[in-house]
């Protein structure tokens, strides 16, 4: 996770629930050809996130929603161990890398 977050294991990394932030480093790092854009493929993408538990579903605002309930539940928690790092560090390098545009 850290060769992650650090962006040395990849050119560029986008998040589901950032899709402008996304497409703007896609197109500074991975431009696409023939003036292409994914910001604008991106442009009207919206990703929902539902968490759903005994047959209640809860929608979720954001990923921190997300990350926090999992955290208060031990089989949830048990099932992301690996997934919320990973997470954590492809939130930090969209960071660094939109930082590194300005």
């Amino acid at each position: 996770t850290q060769a992650l977050a650090s962006n040395q294991l990849f050119s560029a990394v986008g998040i589901l629930e950032r899709p402008q932030d996304t497409g703007r480093l896609f197109d500074a790092r991975i431009p696409l050809p023939h003036g292409k854009s994914w910001l604008a493929a991106l442009q009207n993408t919206h990703h929902n996130s539902i968490l759903s538990v005994s047959s209640v579903s809860l929608p979720l605002n954001n990923a921190n929603d997300l990350i926090q309930t999992a955290s208060n539940d031990s089989i949830i928690r048990s099932a992301l161990d690996y997934d919320v790092p990973l997470y954590e560090a492809a939130q930090l390098a969209l960071e660094r890398g939109l930082s590194a545009l300005t």
